[in-house]
């Protein structure tokens, strides 16, 4: 991931941090995966507002090729019982189609910035970032020595060598040790606890609320998984709320 910011690729910056999503979530760590695939996907809504003078076959193409991050995510909300943010995602994925019917519902600043960060996650966010700046940075430092033939290195640039490759070497150990890190674990305990104080804006909410009173309407967002169809309902009246339905009779073996 750090190659894929120091060259500008954004597209593949996204699909390592939703693998990562993928893989935590696999291996039972809910609230670390949702931090990755939340920056999965404001990636790719600001790769999405890149292509918004492009005609809309190629954005919904886009848009659907990209789709089952922004589901993953909801659907992890979701068991996390995260249901202002779950609807902020799949706001975020039906955006394109409510700008071609309900102008301007949702801004477009607001669906640029993508989903956001609860106070814990922006904490975790800032340490991933330090140990993404500082790889980058050894890593273009390292790489330019050794460039340099072996024969024709001085001294200082072979003792340099060696400390950057030590330096790396930590560094890599941090990055593989950073979901069970002290202080990320602390984060995520935050989050455990401050989850219910610090879900989306509440002047993102109160807009919303405010759009559907006047075109007197709710919005309801269905989300069919592989195990069940989730329900969320937003109201001009009260805050998303979600049903929940596993019945034999619907067919949940292809997407919504």
């Amino acid at each position: 991931m750090p190659i894929s910011q120091a060259i500008g690729d954004r597209a593949g910056e996204a699909t390592t941090l939703s693998n990562i999503g993928s893989l935590l979530a696999e291996q039972k760590q809910p609230a670390l995966a949702i931090f990755f695939y939340k920056q999965s996907v404001n990636i790719r809504e600001s790769l999405r507002n890149d292509i918004r003078g492009l005609p809309k076959e190629i954005q919904q193409t886009y848009t659907q090729s990209v789709a089952s991050a922004y589901r993953t995510l909801a659907d992890l909300l979701l068991e996390q019982d995260r249901v202002l943010e779950a609807q902020q995602v799949l706001d975020l994925l039906k955006v394109q189609e409510l700008e071609d019917y309900l102008r301007n519902v949702r801004g477009t600043a607001q669906t640029a910035k993508g989903t956001d960060y609860l106070q814990p996650e922006q904490q975790i966010l800032n340490k991933y970032s330090e140990l993404q700046k500082s790889a980058i940075q050894l890593g273009q430092e390292l790489s330019q020595l050794r460039k340099i033939p072996e024969a024709q290195r001085t001294t200082t640039q072979q003792q340099r060598i060696a400390t950057l490759t030590e330096l790396e070497e930590n560094l890599n150990r941090q990055f593989n040790d950073f979901a069970r890190s002290p202080e990320v674990i602390g984060y995520l305990n935050q989050l455990t606890f401050n989850i219910q104080q610090q879900i989306v804006p509440l002047a993102d909410l109160d807009r919303l609320r405010n759009d559907l009173n006047q075109l007197n309407a709710v919005l309801l967002y269905p989300l069919v998984l592989e195990d069940r169809l989730e329900l969320i309902l937003t109201t001009p009246d009260s805050a998303p709320s979600a049903a929940l339905s596993r019945s034999p009779a619907v067919n949940l073996t292809k997407p919504f």
